[in-house]
């Protein structure tokens, strides 16, 4: 064999021998790049993963696995949740709750326990949210305080027809539309120990039943400020529960909002304003407790942590209240009006949470 024959079949067994490696280098690239990403499913780079890839088996560090809605995955495969809904839970709280009773006497060591179930509903077509509230209330101690709410039901609604429209042309004709969103509010068995800081007085709000007008909605009806008037009938024990002192309608007006903050949604501030016309309910002429209160109330809550998906926030509130005892109910007490105010700094963990639903973050 000539040397140039030589030459020509090394050649071409060099040439066999790099296309043999650059072919399994090319097996070995396709297998896919595992690692992981923060949603949580394994892609190759460069191009799309293998079907054997996508279809493999569920692991036990969820490798490869989808996402839930309102959950996510680190880099080492950990899901946790990272969405909640104010409108549903479970809550039990504790906080630093110093105040003055109506009674003239400040309290500027007492703690406060506090706790409640709350469920809300948004209908199929958007338009109707419902909530539903069960004893949502306040425990404090250094002195004893109750105050509980048993049961609460709001429902709130967005109207497709105007009731009135405006057309104005002072340029291009321009169309106004005032819409009446009118909903319903009402809540029954509202218990209050030590309502006016005697000791031994209670107070049972036996319901309340009112009109809501919706000034203004969020989008899916879980943010508001609105206006509430309506009729409550309330019974008043007096000191140690030994005469029932009076059964009184209270007609009732609030401003008050609701606004869920923060790209996810893990803040909320609401407020309210609240006065009450006090009115005899009984046949016989009875002396009133008072001739009017007003009420002011305002709280932030921010969720910060979660512990086995269940949030951890931090609260702030503030309450206070004012009363005209322009007449003597109780002998011996000074007829006055009078002025009472609670701060409150706490922690609340909230339980059975789920995600916001798409779309409302």
């Amino acid at each position: 064999m000539t040397h140039s024959r030589r030459a020509i079949v090394v050649a071409a067994a060099l040439a066999a021998g790099v296309q043999a490696g650059r072919f399994a280098r090319a097996q070995d690239s396709d297998e896919p790049d595992l690692t992981l990403r923060p949603g949580g499913a394994a892609e190759a780079i460069g191009k799309p993963p293998p079907a054997a890839t996508i279809a493999a088996p569920r692991t036990d560090d969820g490798i490869g696995l989808a996402v839930p809605w309102g959950f996510y995955r680190d880099q080492q495969g950990r899901l946790m949740q990272v969405s909640f809904d104010f409108g549903r839970r479970l809550w039990l709280g504790v906080g630093y709750a110093p105040h003055r009773t109506p009674a003239g006497d400040t309290e500027i060591s007492p703690a406060a326990f506090d706790f409640g179930v709350t469920y809300d509903a948004l209908s199929p077509d958007g338009r109707t949210r419902e909530r539903y509230t069960v004893l949502d209330g306040q425990v404090r101690l250094h002195s004893f305080g109750l105050d509980v709410t048993g049961f609460r039901y709001d429902l709130s609604h967005r109207y497709d027809h105007p009731i009135l429209r405006i057309t104005t042309f002072v340029k291009e004709p321009e169309r106004h539309d005032l819409y009446l969103n009118v909903g319903l509010f009402t809540e029954a068995l509202h218990f209050e120990v030590a309502p006016r800081g005697i000791e031994g007085e209670e107070a049972l709000t036996l319901g309340t039943v009112q009109a809501t007008l919706d000034l203004w909605q969020s989008a899916d009806l879980r943010s508001y400020v609105r206006l509430r008037v309506g009729p409550g009938v309330e019974m008043r024990i007096g000191p140690w529960g030994d005469e029932t002192r009076y059964v009184g309608m209270l007609p009732q007006a609030t401003l008050e909002g609701n606004a869920i903050l923060g790209a996810r949604a893990m803040q909320r501030l609401n407020f309210r304003l609240r006065g009450d016309l006090l009115r005899s309910a009984s046949w016989q002429d009875r002396p009133l407790p008072g001739d009017w209160t007003a009420t002011a109330d305002a709280a932030y809550e921010a969720i910060l942590l979660a512990i086995n998906d269940q949030p951890v926030s931090f609260r702030l509130a503030a309450s206070a209240y004012l009363r005209d005892d322009t007449r003597q109910v109780v002998a011996g007490l000074p007829s006055s009006r009078v002025v009472a105010w609670t701060g409150t700094a706490g922690i609340r963990m909230a339980f059975f949470s789920p995600p916001l639903p798409p779309g409302h973050h």
